[in-house]
């Protein structure tokens, strides 16, 4: 397993969250999604989580394409977007970061010629207790606290936020 992030400071953080959890089997890389540092139909799958920045800089369709080139034939890969919050108490209240993000992510893989074989929405609370969280802590401390899983939270939550994970495969030659 390579972990690639943009930013040292986000490689070091996800090192150390693996050595909390005892996960000695991934490599940490600091590299760009549209440059991916990995040979060609090498890889058994390729993710990609939390691509806002990527999709706002105009390089979805680059980083769709290169996780294609990265994996083998017959293998998947998975892109997860935060398509929206919603305000529970008041659903008008919809706050997007980017409207159109559903369109062209499945643009982006219709371009790259890789059909799309399940697409999962699905819904997190952002908050784990009253105060608001830091953005790192919303998207990756429910995978790190996996024990605070199914406990009753207090009171709920204002808003959730609406995912989409898409699950595209390379086609087999």
């Amino acid at each position: 397993v390579i972990s690639l992030e943009k930013e040292l400071i986000f490689s070091s953080r996800a090192r150390r969250f693996a050595a909390q959890l005892g996960v000695r089997t991934i490599q940490f890389r600091v590299g760009l999604c549209q440059r991916i540092p990995i040979d060609d139909d090498s890889g058994d799958a390729a993710v990609l989580e939390w691509g806002g920045e990527i999709h706002r800089g105009g390089l979805l369709g680059y980083c769709i394409a290169e996780m294609k080139r990265i994996v083998r034939p017959g293998k998947r890969i998975a892109i997860t977007y935060r398509l929206c919050n919603l305000q529970l108490e008041n659903l008008t209240e919809v706050f997007a970061t980017a409207p159109n993000i559903y369109s062209a992510l499945l643009e982006a893989i219709d371009a790259a010629g890789i059909p799309i074989i399940a697409r999962k929405f699905w819904v997190v609370q952002p908050r784990l207790s009253e105060a608001p969280s830091a953005s790192f802590e919303e998207r990756f401390v429910p995978r790190v606290l996996d024990d605070v899983r199914g406990r009753r939270i207090a009171r709920q939550p204002p808003d959730v936020d609406l995912n989409l994970t898409v699950i595209a495969e390379k086609a087999r030659r």
